[in-house]
Protein backbone atom coordinates (compact mmCIF):
# COMPACT_ATOMS: atom_id res chain seq x y z
CA UNK A 1 0.00 0.00 0.00
CA UNK A 2 2.84 2.19 0.75
CA UNK A 3 4.61 1.82 -2.75
CA UNK A 4 0.94 2.82 -4.34
CA UNK A 5 -0.21 5.20 -1.68
CA UNK A 6 2.93 7.22 0.15
CA UNK A 7 4.73 6.90 2.86
CA UNK A 8 2.36 6.63 6.40
CA UNK A 9 -0.65 4.63 3.94
CA UNK A 10 0.32 0.83 5.27
CA UNK A 11 -2.08 0.44 8.24
CA UNK A 12 -0.48 -2.07 10.39
CA UNK A 13 0.42 -5.44 10.54
CA UNK A 14 -1.84 -8.68 10.51
CA UNK A 15 -3.50 -8.38 13.49
CA UNK A 16 -4.40 -5.32 13.12
CA UNK A 17 -4.62 -4.97 9.49
CA UNK A 18 -8.41 -4.21 9.43
CA UNK A 19 -11.33 -1.95 9.92
CA UNK A 20 -12.98 -3.82 12.73
CA UNK A 21 -16.09 -6.15 12.21
CA UNK A 22 -18.65 -4.32 9.52
CA UNK A 23 -21.59 -2.52 11.46
CA UNK A 24 -24.79 -4.02 11.57
CA UNK A 25 -26.41 -1.11 9.65
CA UNK A 26 -24.00 -1.29 6.80
CA UNK A 27 -24.53 -1.40 3.28
CA UNK A 28 -22.22 -2.11 0.38
CA UNK A 29 -21.75 1.00 -1.83
CA UNK A 30 -22.72 0.54 -5.37
CA UNK A 31 -19.30 0.84 -6.96
CA UNK A 32 -18.65 -1.96 -5.15
CA UNK A 33 -21.31 -4.16 -5.56
CA UNK A 34 -20.88 -3.51 -9.43
CA UNK A 35 -16.99 -4.04 -9.56
CA UNK A 36 -16.34 -6.50 -6.97
CA UNK A 37 -15.61 -9.26 -9.67
CA UNK A 38 -14.36 -6.56 -12.20
CA UNK A 39 -10.97 -5.04 -10.60
CA UNK A 40 -10.18 -8.61 -9.42
CA UNK A 41 -10.44 -11.98 -10.64
CA UNK A 42 -14.36 -12.98 -10.01
CA UNK A 43 -13.00 -15.97 -7.39
CA UNK A 44 -12.71 -13.41 -4.57
CA UNK A 45 -16.01 -13.01 -4.23
CA UNK A 46 -17.07 -16.44 -4.87
CA UNK A 47 -14.77 -17.85 -2.02
CA UNK A 48 -16.14 -14.97 0.35
CA UNK A 49 -19.66 -16.03 -0.81
CA UNK A 50 -18.87 -19.72 -0.18
CA UNK A 51 -16.98 -18.80 3.25
CA UNK A 52 -20.35 -16.83 3.76
CA UNK A 53 -22.72 -19.84 3.43
CA UNK A 54 -21.06 -22.15 5.51
CA UNK A 55 -20.22 -19.89 8.22
CA UNK A 56 -22.70 -17.48 8.45
CA UNK A 57 -20.24 -15.10 9.12
CA UNK A 58 -20.41 -11.85 6.58
CA UNK A 59 -17.46 -12.07 4.67
CA UNK A 60 -18.51 -10.03 1.73
CA UNK A 61 -20.07 -7.51 3.57
CA UNK A 62 -17.03 -7.02 5.59
CA UNK A 63 -14.54 -6.80 2.10
CA UNK A 64 -16.73 -3.86 1.37
CA UNK A 65 -16.65 -2.26 4.19
CA UNK A 66 -12.71 -2.87 4.43
CA UNK A 67 -12.92 -1.63 0.56
CA UNK A 68 -15.08 1.42 1.34
CA UNK A 69 -12.72 2.84 4.65
CA UNK A 70 -9.49 1.85 2.13
CA UNK A 71 -11.20 3.71 -0.55
CA UNK A 72 -11.81 6.59 2.16
CA UNK A 73 -8.31 6.83 4.15
CA UNK A 74 -6.51 6.69 0.56
CA UNK A 75 -8.85 8.87 -1.41
CA UNK A 76 -9.03 6.66 -4.31
CA UNK A 77 -11.47 7.76 -7.51
CA UNK A 78 -13.64 5.37 -8.97
CA UNK A 79 -12.56 4.06 -11.89
CA UNK A 80 -14.64 2.06 -14.80
CA UNK A 81 -13.47 -0.57 -17.43
CA UNK A 82 -10.81 1.35 -19.43
CA UNK A 83 -12.42 0.41 -23.10
CA UNK A 84 -10.16 2.51 -24.95
CA UNK A 85 -7.11 -0.04 -24.63
CA UNK A 86 -9.41 -2.82 -26.51
CA UNK A 87 -9.81 -3.11 -30.02
CA UNK A 88 -13.01 -2.85 -31.45
CA UNK A 89 -13.57 -6.42 -32.72
CA UNK A 90 -12.34 -8.55 -30.16
CA UNK A 91 -14.75 -6.28 -28.04
CA UNK A 92 -17.41 -7.03 -30.25
CA UNK A 93 -16.26 -10.96 -29.83
CA UNK A 94 -16.98 -10.87 -26.33
CA UNK A 95 -12.76 -10.66 -25.61
CA UNK A 96 -11.95 -8.06 -23.06
CA UNK A 97 -8.27 -7.32 -21.68
CA UNK A 98 -7.43 -7.21 -17.65
CA UNK A 99 -5.81 -4.15 -16.93
CA UNK A 100 -4.41 -3.01 -13.75
CA UNK A 101 -5.61 0.08 -11.93
CA UNK A 102 -5.66 1.74 -8.27
CA UNK A 103 -8.78 0.29 -7.27
CA UNK A 104 -7.81 -3.30 -7.87
CA UNK A 105 -5.30 -2.38 -5.47
CA UNK A 106 -7.93 -1.17 -2.93
CA UNK A 107 -10.18 -4.45 -3.36
CA UNK A 108 -7.08 -6.85 -2.92
CA UNK A 109 -6.42 -4.64 0.19
CA UNK A 110 -9.49 -4.94 1.87
CA UNK A 111 -9.95 -8.44 0.66
CA UNK A 112 -6.86 -9.56 2.43
CA UNK A 113 -7.79 -7.07 5.48
CA UNK A 114 -11.09 -9.20 5.69
CA UNK A 115 -8.95 -12.22 6.09
CA UNK A 116 -7.21 -10.81 8.66
CA UNK A 117 -10.27 -9.96 10.68
CA UNK A 118 -11.51 -13.47 10.51
CA UNK A 119 -8.24 -14.66 11.57
CA UNK A 120 -7.91 -12.13 14.49
CA UNK A 121 -11.55 -11.89 15.64
CA UNK A 122 -13.72 -14.92 14.02
CA UNK A 123 -10.94 -17.44 14.91
CA UNK A 124 -9.96 -18.66 11.46
CA UNK A 125 -6.73 -20.67 11.56
CA UNK A 126 -4.06 -19.03 9.73
CA UNK A 127 -3.29 -21.66 7.40
CA UNK A 128 -6.75 -21.49 6.01
CA UNK A 129 -6.69 -17.74 5.53
CA UNK A 130 -3.33 -18.41 3.96
CA UNK A 131 -4.67 -20.75 1.77
CA UNK A 132 -7.40 -18.26 0.44
CA UNK A 133 -4.70 -15.77 -0.29
CA UNK A 134 -2.92 -17.84 -2.62
CA UNK A 135 -5.45 -16.21 -4.89
CA UNK A 136 -3.41 -13.32 -4.52
CA UNK A 137 -0.25 -14.49 -6.66
CA UNK A 138 0.13 -13.57 -10.02
CA UNK A 139 0.48 -16.61 -12.67
CA UNK A 140 0.58 -17.01 -15.91
CA UNK A 141 -0.04 -20.21 -17.39
CA UNK A 142 2.84 -22.03 -18.50
CA UNK A 143 5.46 -19.52 -16.77
CA UNK A 144 6.46 -21.98 -14.21
CA UNK A 145 7.31 -24.66 -16.75
CA UNK A 146 10.31 -22.72 -18.34
CA UNK A 147 13.55 -24.55 -17.64
CA UNK A 148 15.84 -21.95 -15.39
CA UNK A 149 19.25 -20.63 -17.49
CA UNK A 150 21.65 -19.26 -17.04
CA UNK A 151 22.26 -15.96 -15.25
CA UNK A 152 22.77 -13.38 -18.17
CA UNK A 153 26.16 -11.69 -17.49
CA UNK A 154 25.81 -8.56 -16.79
CA UNK A 155 24.22 -9.74 -13.45
CA UNK A 156 27.38 -10.62 -12.33
CA UNK A 157 26.95 -11.14 -8.62
CA UNK A 158 24.32 -9.11 -7.95
CA UNK A 159 22.49 -10.68 -6.23
CA UNK A 160 24.66 -12.25 -3.48
CA UNK A 161 25.98 -8.18 -2.95
CA UNK A 162 22.44 -7.23 -3.01
CA UNK A 163 21.84 -9.94 0.21
CA UNK A 164 24.74 -9.80 1.60
CA UNK A 165 24.47 -8.69 5.63
CA UNK A 166 24.88 -5.20 5.93
CA UNK A 167 24.65 -4.24 2.03
CA UNK A 168 24.27 -0.64 0.83
CA UNK A 169 21.77 -1.36 -2.04
CA UNK A 170 22.20 2.00 -2.92
CA UNK A 171 25.76 1.37 -3.38
CA UNK A 172 26.04 -1.75 -4.63
CA UNK A 173 23.42 -0.73 -7.64
CA UNK A 174 25.14 2.38 -8.26
CA UNK A 175 28.78 0.36 -8.44
CA UNK A 176 26.61 -2.79 -10.81
CA UNK A 177 25.46 0.33 -12.85
CA UNK A 178 28.52 1.90 -13.66
CA UNK A 179 30.11 -1.63 -14.50
CA UNK A 180 27.84 -1.63 -17.23
CA UNK A 181 28.01 1.04 -18.58
CA UNK A 182 31.58 1.03 -18.98
CA UNK A 183 31.43 -2.94 -20.62
CA UNK A 184 29.00 -1.11 -23.52
CA UNK A 185 31.74 1.54 -24.37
Amino acid sequence: MEKTFGPGMGLGGWETAHSGEVPEEFEPDDYFVKHKAAHVPPTFYNELLKLERSTWLPFVRQWAWEWQHLREKLGTGFTLYPHYFDEYGELHAGVMGQYQQRQSEVFRSAHIRTFALAVATWNMPLTVAGDYLLDHIPAIGGFFDLDPGESPQCLFNLPTKCLAEGSDLQAVLADWVRANRSSES
